[in-house]
């Protein structure tokens, strides 16, 4: 059901070595995952943030990004995740 990634520069990356993710084909849901070390922001901001760029024209499309506790299982990660 869910779509596989990419690693790759892109289209209109002047930088070959400049590499991020990209979904592969159109009309899929795509989730990916990744476990970070423990950390605390007390009495901090935390910044939390992602960049898009769109290389096919899009009838629809969206994304967002989810901060989890750690107990959650990664091989079972998708959009039903809260």
């Amino acid at each position: 059901m869910a779509g596989e990634w990419n690693f790759t520069s892109g289209k209109w990356n002047e930088d070959s070595t400049d590499k991020g993710i990209q979904t592969t084909k159109d009309h899929r849901f795509y989730a990916i995952s990744a476990e970070f070390p423990e950390f605390s922001n007390k009495d901090k901001t935390l910044v939390f943030q992602f960049s898009v760029k769109h290389e096919r024209k899009l009838d629809c499309g969206g994304g967002h990004m989810k901060l989890l506790s750690g107990d959650i299982d990664q091989k079972k990660f998708g959009g039903d995740i809260p």
